[in-house]
């Protein structure tokens, strides 16, 4: 190739062309200089959003078996305390329906024009086993009424356990977003940045 003809060679920079006689170095540091000053590396500008927010670790909360284990326990406490709550329940339906029971027998004894000494009889059997189921099932109740008030207790702080750690879930996961908006706006003016340098170093090339 002869040293007095000008040879044309293609160099690529940000997707643009510049010649290589002369105008090649003119356009190099102008590239150095603004990549140096925007810390933007000239060969990867346009690359920079895609390649940075695909490596973006997804949120991660580091207690999150903790507060799930959480969640199975106080749900493992709330059915606790609901059963013995279905049990006093019970307990009492029981007792308003033995003493239904006995006014109605007594109003039937009432309205019958004769009674036998068999009637009288049943009458009292009856009436005392009502006594004594009333009496069996308050005894039930009383020893119910301290466990429900134990159980009550602990299925709250097992609750205030899942809300504490749910509240320290959300605080993190907002500081996650605020650190990452930020990455994604540092992100973006660096592309901005990395065009602009695509740009003038273009302008460089053609005005030489």
């Amino acid at each position: 190739m002869n040293a007095g003809k000008s040879t044309r060679f293609i160099v690529s920079v940000f997707g643009f062309t510049s010649l290589r006689n002369g105008q090649e170095a003119t356009a190099m540091r102008a590239r150095a200089s603004f990549a140096s000053a925007s810390k933007v590396p000239p060969a990867a500008g346009r690359f920079i959003l895609q390649s940075d927010t695909d490596s973006m670790k997804a949120f991660e909360f580091r207690l999150q078996r903790i507060l799930e284990f959480r969640l199975q326990q106080a749900e493992v406490e709330r059915a606790g305390l609901q059963k013995l709550l279905a049990q006093l329940r019970q307990l009492d339906d029981e007792v308003h329906n033995l003493r239904n029971q006995i006014l109605d027998a007594r109003h039937d004894a009432e309205r019958q024009p004769s009674l036998t000494g068999g009637d009288f009889l049943a009458l009292a059997q009856f009436e005392g086993f009502v006594v004594r189921r009333t009496t069996f099932v308050d005894a039930q109740q009383k020893q119910l009424e301290p466990l429900i008030e134990r159980q009550r207790v602990v299925t709250m702080q097992a609750e205030r356990n899942v809300k504490l750690l749910e509240r320290l879930r959300e605080r993190k996961l907002k500081e996650w977003i605020a650190a990452r908006d930020k990455e994604l706006d540092e992100l973006a003016a660096d592309s901005h940045l990395a065009r602009l340098s695509g740009a003038r170093i273009a302008e460089i090339s053609q005005s030489n």
